[in-house]
């Protein structure tokens, strides 16, 4: 099984695509929470939320859950974090494999909040599964947003 991080922002039609691939990140995503932790920051999971909808999905159920509340957050939380990953990880390229690909990964996922700042919109990440042969970067797996 495969899975990919993307961004979901609280306002349908953005006016932007949010699309980022997020396999990369999610491959390396042990490593990153390891250098969140020596930089003081969250874990990327901290991020991440799920809808009462995708929770059903989660669990083959068809019907919403009530009991489950999705979390938002502020832009400028997103930017500051990703900022740090990616100067801890330009300054040590070598942290894991695939640092450029998830260099790549996390500049877009700024990109996609810098312009969700400026429309007041709210995010958080969300994870796709997938199963496929090999769990490489496919972005026609992937959902788009």
């Amino acid at each position: 099984m495969c899975m990919a991080y993307y961004i979901v922002l609280d306002i349908d039609n953005p006016g932007f695509s949010t699309y980022v691939n997020g396999a990369a990140i999610a491959e390396a995503a042990d490593d990153l929470d390891s250098i969140a932790y020596r930089l003081s920051l969250p874990d990327l999971d901290d991020f991440l939320s799920l809808s009462r909808m995708e929770v059903g999905k989660i669990l083959e159920d068809e019907s919403p859950l009530s009991d489950i509340e999705e979390h938002w957050f502020n832009p400028a939380e997103g930017i500051v974090f990703f900022e740090r990953l990616i100067k801890y990880l330009q300054h040590n390229p070598y942290a894991f494999k695939n640092v450029q690909a998830v260099l790549a990964e996390l500049s877009e996922y700024q990109k996609v909040l810098y312009k969700a700042f400026q429309i007041n919109a709210k995010w958080h990440l969300s994870l796709d599964f997938w199963i496929y042969s090999t769990c490489k970067q496919s972005p026609e797996l992937l959902p788009v947003v």
